[in-house]
């Protein structure tokens, strides 16, 4: 785009423009390499005034959920290892890497050693099981998810409960581990491929995952309000929700390792007024408002009404503060902000002192619902559902940006 802060005619061509052609501006750049990527396409971008999904490169919202991140760089953009910035490596059931040993470079899913067992994420170290055809890994074999503390009819650890199911697994040492687990719902969403536009397909690269179906899965995120009912992702649509009863028989995807480290001071650090978070786990750097747009650090807590906008809004409001600021502040992407819930805090379900006075309501996100696209995906705070809004909704607003703009 050239420089014609003349020529435009909205507020987001205005602030892209003045972005473009002013020196001292920022852009927001891809993001961090430890993110992951929502598997969102280049040309899957809104434009102003629009429901249509278009080139990213052509819009007047910059840094949305298909502009940014490891599919933007060709150096990690190659499909060979996974879509779009994703990154997966195969293992057998007996622990090998797929092209050593016994194991062969495209093994076939099963419960043999030499058969394929696993994927490991290079960008977040978590390792997934890839479900067999048949057997007692079989794809469409589903389970109850009791626990300790809730489990009315004595069936937690038994074959037919998750925690059963994944005590076989750790005993077998399935791809030669034996500390496998009910996964929760962040590190489940972490293989999700958003951008899939097929109706009824799974939302994953189906390359690494040809097992997994197009429905709900079990994992570790209780619900702290009501014991009877525990969370669960759609791998149908990429959706969060705690509204099952643990009764209910469900799929499961055992998940094991990741890169739980963050800095010497914790997981969250604030900036030194206050008004910023460094999120430092390795999985989830960024850069976050302390508070929600429309309310203000104090000094002790965010103070003020948060504002609402619809998502052509956020996009817009986006791209005002990082023209008018020089900081390249955007709308997160959907498994970003994921990245923020804490399920097992009472609502709103994130980290109380970190963000303070968090509204316990839907949070926009720069991420389209590709089927049907005059919906986007929004995390909301009460309990930590995901979910699609109209883009015509009036939600509330968090802005990050990714921390190595400037070195800060």
């Amino acid at each position: 785009m050239t420089c014609s802060i003349h020529r435009a005619r909205t507020p987001a061509a205005v602030a892209l423009a003045m972005a473009l052609c002013t020196p001292r501006l920022a852009v927001a750049q891809a993001a961090a390499p430890g993110n992951v990527d929502t598997g969102i396409r280049w040309n899957q971008c809104y434009r102003s005034g629009s429901d249509a999904l278009a080139d990213c490169r052509t819009t007047d919202f910059p840094a949305q959920d298909g502009a940014a991140g490891r599919d933007t760089d060709p150096r990690t953009r190659g499909g060979a290892d996974g879509w779009l910035g994703l990154s997966f490596r195969r293992l057998c059931v007996s622990g090998e890497y797929a092209g050593r040993g016994t194991c062969a470079m495209l093994p076939s899913p099963g419960d043999d050693q030499d058969d394929w067992g696993c994927i490991e994420d290079q960008l977040t170290g978590l390792m997934m099981e890839v479900k067999a055809t048949t057997g007692k890994r079989a794809r469409d074999l589903r389970y109850t998810n009791y626990s300790r503390d809730y489990d009315p009819l004595g069936q937690y650890r038994s074959p037919t409960d998750a925690s059963g199911y994944i005590d076989g697994i750790n005993a077998a040492r399935l791809c030669g581990f034996h500390d496998w687990e009910l996964g929760h719902t962040d590190k489940i969403q972490s293989v999700m491929d958003y951008g899939v536009m097929v109706a009824g397909a799974a939302r994953v690269d189906d390359r690494f995952l040809p097992t997994t179906n197009a429905d709900w899965y079990w994992n570790a995120s209780l619900n702290p309000t009501s014991p009877s009912t525990a969370f669960a992702m759609d791998f149908g649509s990429g959706a969060a929700s705690n509204s099952a009863e643990r009764g209910t028989l469900r799929y499961v995807q055992a998940v094991r390792n990741g890169k739980p480290g963050h800095g010497p001071k914790g997981r969250y650090e604030p900036s030194e007024d206050g008004t910023e978070i460094r999120d430092t786990t390795a999985n989830a750097k960024l850069i976050w408002r302390r508070c929600v747009e429309g309310m203000a650090w104090d000094g002790v807590t965010c103070a003020g009404t948060p504002d609402v906008f619809t998502q052509e809004e956020a996009l817009a409001h986006a791209a005002r503060e990082a023209a008018s600021l020089g900081v390249p502040w955007r709308v997160p992407s959907v498994k970003e902000l994921n990245w923020l819930v804490h399920r097992e805090y009472a609502s709103p379900a994130i980290d109380h002192l970190a963000f303070p006075a968090t509204p316990p309501l839907p949070t926009w996100t720069s991420t389209p619902e590709v089927r049907s696209p005059a919906t986007a995906w929004a995390v909301e705070f009460d309990v930590g559902g995901i979910g699609t809004w109209s883009r015509d909704g009036l939600l509330v607003l968090r802005l990050a940006r990714d921390p190595d703009w400037r070195g800060r």
